[in-house]
């Protein structure tokens, strides 16, 4: 989705975002685009707030070019990053790809699930600005990808080393609204059948958590999301041991350094949770660098 670099592309984000008709079903393109100002008008100095506490721009696209170097080097390929609500655009690579004149262009979602809100959206959008005019394959979701399962329970074990029996894990997915889910989008399926594929390759490592349960965050709006609410499941382990594995991103972002690190953290205290751990996102680890290699 891309991710504000500086507290001026904030309203960027946000209006792109809200303008996305696979994000806000508003059939009418102005009202669309009218309501997504509306929106924006409300939330980007609060927004903006937020981003100064996780130093005044998201790390994703600096942490991506960090991968994408990487990635070069291990394949050989020429690889280009295209953001969907903040540069570089669909349409800022476009010369480059011209330039480079490809036989082929492989489309990388960087979600592990499928959504029409995430990976069918920006593939639509680097599609569209590439008009048929070059041949393209597109990389499968990886969420069931047993590589990429033992990279996520990795990064898990590197932030928790001991008495895992004490703690609860909380699988965190980026919540959806409801309304999606019920017009046939794999995205819960997808993420749950994750869920089990690390919850069996926890129990062959022999590594037993005194409970795990999957939460949906970020929530927004009055109308219903996809449950249980990462904040409501908070609130039922008072005085216990948390640690929250992300399952959306592979990228730290926004609602991971801010809304899981900070957000909740302050709500983990303030209900004396003992202890509160956050796992990292796979980022630009030469683990990732070997997953990514593997799928294209």
């Amino acid at each position: 989705m891309g991710g504000a670099s500086n507290l001026d592309e904030v309203p960027v984000f946000l209006n792109n975002m809200f303008s996305d008709k696979n994000i806000l079903p508003i059939p009418f393109t102005p009202i669309r685009k009218m309501v997504a100002k509306i929106i924006t008008n409300r939330r980007y100095k609060s927004s903006q707030e937020n981003y100064k506490l996780i130093g005044s721009s998201s790390p994703l696209l600096k942490i991506t070019q960090k991968l994408s170097k990487k990635l070069e080097e291990k394949t050989s390929k020429k690889i280009l990053i295209v953001n969907r609500y903040t540069p570089p655009f669909s349409k800022d690579v476009l010369e480059e790809i011209e330039a480079y004149e490809p036989d082929l262009i492989t489309l990388l979602p960087m979600y592990p699930q499928y959504s029409i809100t995430t990976s069918g959206s920006s593939l639509e959008d680097i599609n569209q600005a590439l008009n048929n005019k070059y041949k393209t394959r597109t990389i499968e979701p990886f969420y069931d990808n047993q590589q990429y399962i033992d990279l996520l329970v990795q990064k898990l074990n590197e932030k928790l080393t001991t008495g895992y029996e004490e703690f609860t894990l909380i699988y965190s997915a980026h919540a959806l609204p409801k309304s999606v889910i019920e017009k046939g989008d794999p995205y819960v399926e997808h993420t749950e059948k994750m869920v089990e594929l690390l919850n069996n390759t926890l129990t062959k490592q022999g590594i037993s958590f005194k409970d795990t349960i999957l939460a949906y965050q970020s929530k927004l709006g009055p109308v219903e999301w996809t449950k249980p609410y990462l904040s409501d499941v908070i609130k039922s382990l008072s005085n216990e041991k948390v640690i929250i594995l992300p399952l959306s991103f592979t990228i730290d972002n926004l609602e991971t350094l801010f809304e899981l690190d900070i957000e909740y953290r302050e709500e983990a205290e303030e209900l004396n949770i003992e202890d509160y751990r956050v796992v990292e996102c796979p980022n630009d680890s030469e683990e990732f660098v070997e997953v990514l290699t593997e799928l294209l």
